[in-house]
């Protein structure tokens, strides 16, 4: 699989989850959360590392909007990677035919993705997946959340 598959079968698949693509990145939106993912290219190998980031309206006095560079210039509350049990299948160096590489990116957002993103979308969620250790939440951010919403993160 070259980088340019790679990238189709990546946005295919965001696609059929309920993401939208803007530039680089894919969103999903709630009235209380944004969900931002991007690929992000090693400079050194043919790696891609998934960044996933977590914006929860209000935080901050923020109200965030999907756009192009708001992976970038977000207030986000929460910032992570794939797990490294995906590593193999965002290396394309590492030898996997078509069909394996395709069938594991399917169960990385059925097992993965998908349901860490429907629980980030809410603020009740987000609380569930700190509790859980499935997310980190900033320092900063953890202050506000709590102070602001109870979120008792």
């Amino acid at each position: 699989m070259d980088n340019k598959e790679f990238k189709n079968l990546f946005n295919k698949l965001a696609k059929q989850y309920g993401f939208k693509a803007i530039s680089n990145n894919w969103f999903r939106e709630s009235d209380e959360c944004i969900v931002g993912i991007n690929l992000q290219k090693s400079y050194y190998s043919n790696l891609y590392y998934l960044n996933i980031n977590i914006f929860v309206h209000g935080i901050f006095g923020n109200h965030d909007i999907k756009e192009k560079d708001l992976m970038i210039k977000g207030t986000n509350s929460f910032s992570e990677r794939s797990p490294k049990e995906y590593d193999d299948i965002f290396s394309l160096e590492m030898q996997m035919d078509d069909k394996e590489r395709t069938q594991r990116f399917e169960s990385f957002f059925a097992e993965y993705l998908g349901p860490l993103v429907e629980k980030a979308l809410t603020r009740n969620g987000i609380k569930e997946l700190v509790h859980a250790n499935q997310i980190s939440v900033f320092p900063s951010a953890k202050e506000e959340l709590n102070e602001k919403f109870q979120l008792g993160v």
